[in-house]
């Protein structure tokens, strides 16, 4: 099967968050299933810098043929007209095209080419069609985008495909959703790294529980104002307790955050990691003893998933895709984004054995329903029954013709 993904960023502009990080995944274990698979993306790093990475020619990626198109201007929208000059050449050429949406110009001019062309497109909204997402920021906005620019394109879908069963049933086009979740590559955690390689480059650390928030640094969705209040409580009664905040930061978030930090007299308790990546994240993950993902609204995290392969118990919000698996599976603790709820969760996780066995169970949760090979596969039925179904009536309608 020829499948073409269109997204607006693509690896390694790690900076974008998880969407990048599912499609370049998802892409791999497709091609190791036989299919061909090309993406198409804009070449930005951020919003100001481009990625060093070749434009107008395709980049051959762990198998996968990559264009990446330049952005000459308005950057945040993402546009980009050689992309919409490639784009109808490429989904003619396809057989599915997965959209990975973000209110982005790559995966409106995706999905518009794909329904001109009459071929079989699935999105992938990553989050950004929940309720709480939309009422986070810009929401009459984005609702206006939605209904205008949008609707023809999400209505025109084969399926909206949501990572979690909490995702779809909150979120816009929901009646058009199947539930398909995120995964691991189980060759980057069938086997844990050794442990300790994270602490001795962190002597501060050695003797001490580790809390761990990896992702993007921000307040308004991730609750990273929740975290930071929240262990200094428990760090008041305790002094055996580390912080690690790690991941990039928008806005003035980081800001806020050191600031916070400062006023609860607790900066030698914390550490600010910035955004890591491959073998220093795995590192990272090993070392911790506790994952933290208290969000406000959160679909199913790449973080939380690796987290958990990795062996940590999670303190995970209930507004967060996979908090009634980890609730079921004993993965750890199941909380409101508040300072009320986080605390005791925190507290009870100080208890060792509570870690092993939460930690246990989480890494065994993930390589039992989340690798990526398992999930490729869920994909490749899904377009296949899709292609077949669009093959059929095409047949159909020009047997009526004739």
């Amino acid at each position: 099967m020829r499948i073409l993904q269109v997204i607006p960023h693509y690896v390694p502009a790690f900076r974008f968050g998880g969407a990048l990080q599912v499609a370049h995944a998802l892409g791999r274990a497709l091609v190791a299933r036989g299919h061909r698979v090309t993406v198409c993306c804009t070449s930005q790093a951020d919003e100001r810098c481009d990625l060093p990475v070749e434009v107008d020619t395709p980049v051959f990626l762990d198998g996968v043929e990559v264009y990446y198109e330049r952005v000459r201007f308005l950057r945040r929208w993402g546009y980009s007209r050689s992309m919409g000059r490639r784009l109808p050449r490429l989904v003619a050429d396809a057989d599915a095209v997965l959209i990975h949406a973000h209110f982005q110009y790559a995966n409106w001019a995706g999905a518009r080419a794909a329904r001109l062309a009459g071929k079989p497109y699935f999105v992938f909204p990553h989050g950004s069609l929940t309720a709480a997402a939309l009422r986070a920021s810009s929401q009459w906005l984005k609702r206006l985008y939605l209904g205008t620019l949008e609707k023809p394109n999400l209505l025109g879908a084969k399926h909206v495909i949501f990572n979690a069963e909490e995702e779809c049933e909150t979120s816009l086009y929901s009646e058009r959703g199947v539930v398909i979740p995120n995964g691991v590559s189980p060759e980057e955690f069938a086997e844990l790294t050794q442990w300790g390689a994270w602490r001795a480059a962190h002597p501060e650390t050695i003797g001490r529980t580790v809390f761990l928030f990896l992702g993007r640094l921000d307040i308004r969705q991730k609750a990273a104002d929740v975290i930071v209040a929240s262990f200094a409580q428990l760090a008041s009664e305790r002094g055996d307790i580390m912080l690690v905040l790690a991941g990039p930061s928008e806005g003035g978030d980081l800001r806020v955050l050191q600031r916070l930090v400062n006023e609860h007299r607790i900066a030698d308790r914390v550490l600010f990691q910035g955004l890591v990546s491959g073998i220093a994240k795995r590192q990272l993950l090993r070392d911790a003893d506790v994952f933290l993902m208290p969000s406000r609204y959160e679909g199913l995290s790449i973080a939380l998933l690796e987290a958990m392969a990795s062996g940590l118990p999670v303190i995970l919000s209930d507004q967060a895709g996979l908090h009634r698996q980890v609730a079921r599976w004993g993965g750890g603790c199941v909380v409101q984004p508040s300072l009320d709820s986080v605390v005791p969760a925190m507290r009870r996780m100080l208890d060792p054995e509570l870690r092993k066995t939460a930690g246990a169970a989480a890494r065994e949760l993930v390589l039992a329903e989340h690798l990526w090979p398992t999930i490729a596969g869920k994909v490749e039925a899904l377009l296949g029954d899709s292609c077949d179904a669009t093959a059929t009536s095409s047949s159909q309608a020009m047997a009526e013709a004739e």
